[in-house]
């Protein structure tokens, strides 16, 4: 038997505004809306089916694999199972029947990802789109955008109980720039942002990534914006009903081109996103930001829940290259990302 390999790339994503309104249970009370951009660098999952048996699953970051008979054995070790091949786990037993057609072959699942797990670029729900749409394609099942980013954040969030919102998926399903709105009733719309080349150039050009030095985890971020939610805390509320409003501005300072405007209200929503965790920032954030400001740029804001991974600066772009020298704690993956306009694909080999 020939091998029978499907890969599948889905992208990160950098989150400009609207982060934590799509989390339980303001989302259900309030709706929520975030604004984010894909960027060139990817999750990946590669599967190939060849002669044999059994079910192995790599993962190359961190590096660690596992062996089962079969998907009831998955199934049935799901609790133990590395943390970094849980996702690639899950997404098969989510296609459990379809794998038991393949019980008499051998069945390899590997997956990697551009950024570390923390980096605050959304990795594990890109991942998990990119494990679900291998799968899909593999097994001809044809599933839409808003079924591939639904279903990730069902098997992210409820199957294997991950903190966490609804925006990556959402993101890195369709890729490029995008203003999500989601509704109380659970419905999500996908509005995409389309920038002038000029604007999307300039945009490009004033982003800075700096490394703040430590990876964060952002369920413990996340279960204390949550657990502040549920108390129904007034000021949490408050502040995100800000957030909110502030993603829609800072959409419409986009579509106008006013960089500069745009930096300010990323710095203003940072602010207001501070105030609903004290896991959101730290000192070394703190200083870095305010650094930062003192040598001209124009606002900014950690990338993700916060906590630590990167921070996201506006600047002029002809101090970006001293800025970031003024900066720099160690080497970033990225000065300025570059954007991606496509959403999650596959294809086979």
């Amino acid at each position: 038997m020939k091998e029978s390999i499907i890969r599948s790339r889905a992208p990160l994503r950098i989150s400009f505004g609207g982060g934590g309104t799509e989390l339980s249970p303001y989302l259900e009370e309030y709706g929520g809306v975030t604004l984010s951009t894909t960027i060139t660098s990817h999750a990946y999952c590669t599967i190939t089916i060849s002669e044999g048996t059994g079910i192995e699953i790599h993962s190359d970051w961190p590096r660690a694999k596992m062996s089962f008979s079969d998907i009831g054995k998955i199934k049935e070790e799901m609790p133990f199972i590395d943390s970094s091949l849980k996702i690639a786990a899950a997404c098969g037993a989510f296609f459990e029947k379809e794998l038991e057609t393949l019980v008499h072959k051998r069945v390899e699942i590997k997956t990697s990802c551009d950024a570390q797990l923390g980096s605050g670029l959304g990795a594990s729900s890109t991942l998990t789109v990119a494990c679900l749409n291998a799968f899909q394609s593999l097994f001809r099942k044809r599933m839409t955008r808003y079924q591939i980013a639904s279903t990730a954040f069902f098997i992210e969030r409820k199957v294997l109980n991950l903190s966490g919102g609804r925006q990556d998926h959402y993101a890195s399903a369709f890729g490029g720039m995008n203003y999500v709105q989601y509704f109380k009733d659970g419905q999500v719309s996908v509005e995409r942002i389309d920038l002038s080349d000029s604007i999307s150039l300039e945009l490009q050009s004033s982003l800075l990534m700096v490394y703040t030095g430590t990876s964060r985890a952002s369920a413990d971020i996340i279960d204390s914006q949550q657990m502040a939610m549920f108390s129904n805390n007034d000021t949490i509320i408050s502040n995100l009903h800000f957030v909110k409003k502030l993603a829609s501005d800072m959409r419409f300072a986009l579509l106008d081109g006013d960089i500069q405007r745009f930096g300010s209200l990323l710095g203003e929503s940072w602010d207001f996103k501070k105030a609903t965790s004290a896991k959101i920032s730290n000192s070394n954030i703190d200083f870095l930001y305010s650094r930062a400001k003192e040598l001209g740029a124009y606002g900014g804001k950690i990338s993700g829940a916060g906590g630590g991974g990167f921070l996201l600066l506006v600047v002029p772009p002809e101090k970006r290259i001293s800025i970031y020298q003024s900066l720099s704690m160690s080497e970033p993956s990225w000065l300025n990302p570059s954007f991606s306009q496509k959403g999650v694909t596959n294809w086979s080999v």
